[in-house]
């Protein structure tokens, strides 16, 4: 993308990334909670993989991820982003590069045709089927989905996922301000 600042996709799925366009993972690249300058571009659609919270985190529980299962009715909807090349590693360290999650090249379904993105995957190690997500965190993940005009049945997907309420009633809180605030990131 000659010419303009951004040039690098990233796809939230709520969340994935794309370079050129930019979700994270596991739906969850609200643009009003973004940690890096970015530009929405369009809704899209990632085929042959699922949205799961087993991604297993610090605090304890589930986080997103867009997880590869080969079926072709599975699909993960989320939207792409473009990102600043210079902020591409200020994304990375929050998204957790390295501390369970690498870097999947993606080809999404758009409106406007195919994309090429990048999204950000959970390692392997750090995948618990077990695991559930927090009340709060399920609540960033829908708004964000409600927030992009994701489809509605696919939002009710989500809010169907089994979620565990946080007992560290501090963070719980915290997440819970920014969340109706409509302007922050979850603190970890």
């Amino acid at each position: 993308m000659s010419g303009t600042p951004y040039n690098t996709k990233a796809y939230a799925n709520l969340c994935v990334y794309s370079p050129g366009k930019s979700k994270a993972n596991q739906s969850q690249f609200p643009s009003h909670q973004s940690r890096v300058s970015c530009a929405l571009v369009t809704a899209a659609v990632l085929k042959e993989h699922t949205l799961k919270f087993h991604k297993k985190s610090k605090d304890g529980s589930g986080k997103c991820n867009a997880y590869y299962t080969g079926s072709k009715q599975d699909e993960v909807i989320g939207v792409v982003f473009d990102i600043h090349c210079k902020e591409k590693p200020n994304l990375d360290g929050a998204e957790g590069i390295c501390r369970g999650y690498h870097e999947k090249r993606i080809y999404l379904e758009s409106a406007d045709g195919i994309i090429e993105a990048f999204m950000y995957e959970a390692d392997s190690w750090a995948i618990d089927d077990f695991m559930r997500p927090y009340t709060w965190y399920k609540d960033f993940v829908v708004q964000g989905a409600r927030e992009h005009g994701l489809p509605e049945d696919y939002i009710r997907q989500i809010e169907a996922v089994p979620a565990d309420q946080d007992l560290d009633e501090s963070r719980d809180e915290a997440n819970r301000r920014m969340i109706s605030a409509h302007g922050g990131w979850p603190i970890k």
